[in-house]
């Protein structure tokens, strides 16, 4: 991923993302960033962060379009501590 787009949309809400178990085609969508991009990160991240203990869950919900993950997301982060 280039520099500018992680630091544009910070790797931390590619991450959470991630950790919430959103989809990553249609969440990358949202951020404007490429699918391939958001994979690697995520690559590169997530043996990091389940080393660490942090483990990414299914969603409870399946988003069906764009629309349905951002309602997700945006109740999700709403609840978030």
């Amino acid at each position: 991923m280039p520099e500018s787009d992680a630091r544009r949309y910070g790797t931390e809400n590619i991450v959470w993302a991630d950790q919430r178990g959103l989809p990553v085609s249609p969440t990358a969508h949202l951020l404007k960033i490429g699918g391939n991009q958001m994979r690697t990160l995520l690559k590169q991240v997530r043996p990091l962060l389940e080393r660490h203990g942090h483990h990414s869950e299914p969603l409870p919900v399946r988003p069906v379009d764009p629309c349905d993950l951002a309602r997700y997301v945006m109740a999700a982060a709403s609840t978030a501590t």
